[in-house]
């Protein structure tokens, strides 16, 4: 069948389904009955002669035919955005969209360096950013969900391209009264008898700071894991443990007086970097290039200052 007959209502629903796992959460992320988004799978199942997805306990799990056809989607999306954006710039308009994932850590330093002044100088593009781990930012990058990302330690992948990177080694970050505060340098033998606050594995920070670890075969005392930067700061300020960001990461607590950030003495920490990416192949549109001018220097200031 040819796939530009498949209706952008009925890709819409594939991809809803795709991404939450049920035919109820896709119902509400789209705002239609689930019994016409069955109506629409069990038809579009029909016509092309697949199953799209199988049900499990747990939910739906998209079949490689599914996959395929939420990436033609998303890309089918993607053209769609790039040619609306040069036919309103031929109009002499500038309008547009700008999709954006980027770590956690990140957050406040894109919106003040890169976002401002960027929509100072494009106010009629609409900017969408979200936030994520390291793997997040990297999947909605290759599932082409958004036009550019930011992530710390993403590791070499042939769908994606690096566009920009920049140092950011990690560090300790301890509150004030710590009786390690004081150093201007740490080992992680220094900090292994010392509860530690870590981000979760799906964060660029952990996978560094683990395969540190397993090289110089130090066993950390773990006493927090979270997902949250904010609030593996928020413990460390209140005295409970040593965190380890880069130092960017922490810069709220480090103004405020109530944290200090310590270099970790490590090679492997020391390889820590900020990459900004595309999916490759992509071709950005003229205000995700005009974004991109932005990010490139706010990811380059990024660093342990």
């Amino acid at each position: 069948m040819p796939l530009h007959s498949i209706e952008e209502r009925t890709l819409e629903c594939i991809v809803a389904i795709h991404d939450s796992g049920s035919i109820r959460a896709a119902a509400e992320t789209v705002n239609v009955a689930p019994s016409a988004i069955s109506r629409r799978l069990s038809a579009l199942e029909a016509e092309i002669g697949a199953r799209l997805f199988e049900r499990f306990s747990t939910g739906l799990r998209a079949t490689p035919v599914a996959e395929a056809l939420v990436r033609y989607a998303r890309e089918r999306r993607h053209l769609s955005d790039l040619l609306a954006t040069e036919i309103d710039l031929l109009r002499g308009g500038e309008g547009g969209r700008v999709s954006l994932a980027v770590g956690e850590g990140y957050l406040a330093g894109v919106v003040a360096q890169a976002i401002r002044p960027f929509h100072a100088q494009h106010p009629g593009v609409q900017v969408v950013l979200e936030t994520g781990s390291t793997s997040e930012v990297m999947q909605a990058i290759e599932e082409n969900r958004v036009d550019v990302g930011l992530a710390y330690n993403a590791p070499s992948n042939k769908t994606i391209d690096v566009i920009a990177d920049a140092p950011a080694p990690l560090c300790g970050i301890l509150p004030v009264g710590h009786e390690l505060a004081r150093w201007t340098r740490l080992s992680l033998r220094d900090v292994e008898p010392y509860p530690l606050a870590l981000l979760d594995a799906r964060h660029g920070v952990r996978r560094l700071f683990d395969m540190a670890c397993n090289v110089e075969d130090v066993s950390p005392t773990i006493r927090l894991e979270c997902n949250s930067i904010p609030a593996l700061r928020r413990y460390v300020a209140s005295g409970s443990g040593i965190g380890v960001l880069p130092k960017f990461a922490a810069e709220p607590e480090l103004s405020d007086g109530v944290v200090r950030a310590v270099s970790l003495v490590s090679d492997l920490l020391n390889e820590g970097k900020s990459s900004l990416m595309l999916r490759h192949g992509r071709r950005p549109t003229p205000p995700v290039r005009a974004l991109i001018q932005h990010l490139d220097p706010a990811v380059r200031s990024f660093g342990f200052s």
